[in-house]
Parts: structure tokens; C-alpha cells; sequence
């Protein structure tokens, strides 16, 4: 299993991938919470929209979280058209339509 060598590497390690990685196995392990949260405290470090998306999507709570990762990742990586998708539904499930209509 790769985890205990995941979770070595979070313990020694000043880059945020291995805590990505260590909570994208959890996630497919179905713990999904204990995954929330160790993407929840990596914060604002990560460099790579792909990550703020995926907090977004697995965060179904804290919708200001949720549009502010969104829009990080958009910031990160503006043509990539899934993260806007995104942040329109979001707009949308939140009812927000002048936003959304601003972002679509």
C-alpha cells in the first residue's frame, strides 16, 4: 500500500503533492471526510488548478470556499473550460444567476 510511504512523505516533505496524493487514496478508499479535510488544510499552497477543482467538487458544504476554490482554479489555468462549468453550476445551485450569466 502506498499510503504509509504517502504518509511518511507528508511528515517529511515542505511540498503539498504528497498530501494530495495521500488524500486522493483515501478518497477512493471511501474516506471521504478524512480526505476533505487533509486537501481542506493544505490551504492556498498547491500550484495546480486540477487540485482546487477537485476540493471544490468534494466540498458540498462550505459553498464560499467552494466558488473561491473555483475561482483559483480558473486563475490557474483560465482556458481550461471544466473549472468555469463548474463555477456556473455552482452559481446556479446557490442561485446566483447574475454571476453565472457573467461567467458563462
Amino acid at each position: 500500500s502506498l499510503i504509509p510511504i504517502l504518509q511518511w512523505a507528508v511528515k517529511n516533505s515542505t511540498s503539498w503533492k504528497p498530501g494530495y496524493y495521500l488524500a486522493l487514496i483515501l478518497h477512493d478508499k471511501n474516506k471521504k471526510e478524512e480526505a476533505l479535510q487533509m486537501v481542506a488544510a493544505l490551504g492556498t499552497t498547491p500550484t495546480d488548478a486540477h487540485f482546487y477543482g477537485l476540493r471544490a467538487v468534494w466540498n458540498k458544504g462550505q459553498t464560499n470556499a467552494k466558488e473561491l476554490d473555483l475561482q483559483k482554479a480558473i486563475q490557474l489555468d483560465p482556458s481550461a473550460w471544466r473549472y468555469q462549468k463548474l463555477l456556473v453550476q455552482h452559481y446556479l445551485q446557490t442561485k446566483n444567476y447574475d454571476k453565472a450569466l457573467v461567467v458563462a
